[in-house]
């Protein structure tokens, strides 16, 4: 048995009032609250009034002075809820200096963030009553949970002055050898020149037919990022069972056939090869998953789960169509398009250099121009 919670949810009805009168005094001061308070964040209802009365004179390029809002307020139909002219002036009253107005905000934001999250375990709760299935209701409950702790501080725009000089040092930091830090490299000499290395939120393809070793280039770039970084990496497979990925790893390592392992022809040295591999390899802070079936939000929520426990530094998926779209589409290009789109937003948000690995059909053995094309995948 559930009881209902009767506690007041979070709120910080003060401040909401300091933040109200400042914009009420001074029409300078919406600039600086437009982009950071939503009228969801105010707690009281006449506050979210006043709030949106005032959002809709500055978008208009008018003043918020108590006369202006309280005209708004009657197109409104509202200023009798918000106490009429006399509640406008108290609230004007209430702040008597804008000095603290970003701690302010903070505050409204921070109580404003909580009352989403009890929202957020609301919904959960409802969710586990139902008859929803339950990875279902985890990736729900991951990603609202994600939404709350994740809300930006507001859309905002730069000018290409102030961007310039961050622009600067980054081609100095080219030229020094220090950008190199904030990529990842592959450890092919001719493949990082090519591509300049791997920064966060790139998606990257590696592609190629059946059988061309797709799989073992994906797990050795990620063991050579681990040898020269020791930063953690993800290995994804739906190929592959994970028994299966370590053989091939170790093998890889040890610089020895698989064949001839499971042929059981090992030489001592080729044995001892192995062993030492195999304790190399036994620290390396190489995560793998190795799941029969895979839909975006599945992977969504390992790689989030995977970046806060271990810091990931590079997710490597194989492969690319073998990930469940979630729904049915027209024809194969546009499933790809879709699961390439998730894959590049998961990048961004984790602020991580994404490797998904895919097959090539066999049309470019059908063209003059044998090279590939991302309609091929």
């Amino acid at each position: 048995m559930y009881q209902a919670c009767e506690l007041q949810p979070p709120q910080a009805m003060q401040m909401e009032q300091f933040v109200l009168g400042a914009i009420l005094r001074d029409n300078q001061v919406m600039s600086d609250v437009v982009d950071k308070l939503t009228e969801a964040d105010f707690y009281k209802p006449g506050h979210q009034l006043v709030y949106q009365a005032a959002l809709r004179l500055y978008a208009e390029g008018k003043g918020t002075d108590i006369e202006l809002v309280a005209n708004e307020l009657i197109r409104m139909n509202g200023l009798s809820r918000v106490g009429g002219r006399v509640g406008l002036v108290d609230l004007a009253e209430s702040a008597v200096s804008v000095a603290n107005l970003h701690s302010w905000i903070s505050v409204i934001k921070e109580k404003s963030q909580r009352r989403q999250m009890i929202s957020a375990c609301n919904q959960i709760i409802g969710q586990c009553h139902n008859g929803d299935s339950t990875p279902e209701i985890l990736s729900a409950a991951e990603q609202s949970i994600f939404a709350v702790t994740n809300v930006s501080s507001g859309l905002n725009a730069q000018s290409i002055g102030n961007l310039l000089p961050d622009a600067l040092h980054e081609v100095m930091d080219f030229q020094s050898g220090k950008a190199q830090a904030n990529r990842l490299y592959t450890g092919f000499e001719n493949l990082d020149y090519l591509i300049q290395g791997m920064a966060p939120g790139n998606l990257i393809v590696l592609a190629g037919r059946p059988s061309f070793g797709k799989t073992q280039l994906g797990l050795q770039i990620g063991s050579n990022i681990i040898s020269h970084t020791n930063k953690s990496i993800l290995f994804v497979s739906l190929e592959m069972t994970a028994r299966e990925l370590a053989f091939r790893l170790l093998c890889s390592e040890a610089n020895v056939e698989k064949h001839s392992v499971r042929a059981g022809k090992l030489s001592s040295e080729e044995t001892d090869r192995i062993a030492r591999a195999q304790m190399r390899l036994q620290d390396k802070p190489l995560q793998i998953a190795a799941p029969p079936t895979l839909t975006i939000p599945e992977l969504r929520g390992l790689a989030r789960r995977q970046k806060s426990e271990n810091d990931t530094a590079l997710m490597i998926v194989d492969y690319l169509t073998l990930i469940d779209a979630g729904r049915k589409h027209e024809n194969n290009t546009i499933a790809v398009g879709y699961i390439s789109r998730m894959l590049k937003a998961i990048a961004k948000e984790l602020d991580i250099p994404v490797i998904v690995i895919s097959q090539l059909s066999r049309a470019p053995y059908q063209r003059a121009d044998k090279r590939p094309q991302l309609s091929d995948l």
